[in-house]
Formats: structure tokens, sequence, C-alpha cells
């Protein structure tokens, strides 16, 4: 089997990976850094022991190593500030069967999604500066109503407005109205 061009396929899947190793990082370990790190590791991988068997799709490929890894150093920079090791439970990661289709069908949805990201970055500024903050607070912080009422000092029924007035944009933005 060729490898391709390493250059290449960070040029035409980089962005990708970086948001993707951004959301696990953030999600699952709460880390606004290290996106850039993971997908070096990544790379390096690649450079010095590349895949034995034929990728068909580089894409979906690429996307999963920087799953895992991003799991792996959000792993490390929890042990090293706590000083001690974890249960996977405490992150919510489920072990996945690379065989299975169903690991292959989410790849798939996560690289969909992915693509999809500048597109709805797009669409937010679309939103009023209000919309844009409740909606990137609650996605993001998970913030609740009662709380960016008092941020915004309006009433917690004008927040469930401002998300949906927002979310009705983006919908319709995406074409999903």
């Amino acid at each position: 089997m060729t490898m391709p061009n390493l250059g290449v396929l960070y040029m035409e899947h980089g962005q990708k990976m970086i948001r993707t190793a951004a959301a696990v990082l953030l999600r699952k370990f709460g880390l606004t850094d290290g996106d850039l790190d993971v997908v070096q590791e990544v790379f390096r991988e690649l450079q010095e022991k590349p895949p034995a068997e034929e990728i068909k799709n580089w894409e979906a490929f690429l996307i999963r190593v920087t799953q895992r890894r991003a799991y792996d150093w959000g792993r490390k920079q929890h042990v090293k500030k706590q000083g001690r090791s974890f249960d996977d439970d405490e992150f919510d990661v489920e072990p996945v069967d690379d065989a299975s289709e169903d690991a292959f069908a989410e790849v798939e949805a996560a690289v969909d999604l992915a693509a999809r990201i500048p597109e709805l970055l797009d669409g937010m500024q679309l939103l009023s500066e209000n919309e844009r903050f409740v909606i990137t607070r609650q996605v993001f912080d998970d913030a609740g109503r009662d709380q960016l009422a008092k941020e915004l000092g309006v009433s917690p029924p004008r927040i469930s407005q401002l998300r949906t007035s927002g979310l009705k944009k983006l919908r319709t933005y995406l074409g999903k109205e």
C-alpha cells in the first residue's frame, strides 16, 4: 500500500481534525487547548508507522484516530492536574469496536458534522448579539435560563425567546426548514 503525502492529507483534513480534537477535549475533559498537539501527534505517528492495511476513506480514518488521540491527551492532562489515574466512566468514554458498522457510521456522522461547522459559524453571524450569546452559553457552557437572564438583565422567558428565534434563524440558514 502506498501512503499518501502527509502534507496533502493535512491540507485536506487538518482543519476538520483540529475541530474534532477541540470538540473532544472540551466536551469530555473541559480543556480549551491541546487540539494542535493532538493533530501533530497523529501525523507524527503516521510518519513513524504508516497503517498496514489499505485505507479506503482517509478522512474517516484521520477523524477516528484524532478522536482517540484526543481522549489519550485529555487523560494525560487529567492525570497531570489531579495527580491520580481515573476510570473511563468518569469521562463517559465507551470502548469502540473498529470492525462494527456502528463505529464507521459514527465516524461518518462526525465527519459530516465537522464539514458543516464553518457553515454554522457563518450562520451565527446572522444572529443578534443576544441570540448568539444565549445559544453559545447554553451549548458550550450548559448555562441555565435563569443564570443567563441575570447576566443579560432580562426575564427567563425572554431567554427562551432569544434561543428559539436564534435556532430558527440557524435552521433556515442551514436549509433545515
